[in-house]
């Protein structure tokens, strides 16, 4: 079963405080199963219009190839929060079950991503 630490969570949140320095991330588990990171406030311009929009971690390129400056940020929060990610088992019905999920958005359900210049 899928399950990650809080401590580990912690490590995950202090790094990224480090490397992104202008930004505001919200770093958090959610159900002992997932590390989800929020993007609430940086320099960039927001390219969704919406609240809380998910990013799919596999596809970062080609989803964000019309605002290349959020590619980089992306794959470098995506780099981190994997780093200890690997299948504990495949199958049939799921395919690959990791040891923890996670989950990158732009913003959050109830709350937008602002720009800060």
């Amino acid at each position: 079963m899928p399950y990650i630490s809080t401590d580990k969570v912690r490590e995950y949140r202090q790094t990224l405080k480090k490397m992104f320095p202008g930004w505001k991330l919200s770093v958090r588990t959610e159900g002992y199963s997932q590390v989800a990171v929020s993007i609430m406030n940086g320099p960039l311009y927001d390219p969704t219009s919406h609240k809380g929009q998910q990013i799919n971690p596999y596809y970062i390129e080609s989803n964000y190839s019309d605002h290349p400056e959020w590619i980089p940020v992306l794959n470098k929060i995506k780099d981190v929060i994997t780093k200890d990610n690997y299948t504990v088992c495949v199958d049939g019905d799921y395919g690959n079950i990791p040891n923890y999920y996670i989950q990158i958005s732009i913003g959050k359900w109830d709350r937008p991503y602002t720009q800060v210049k």
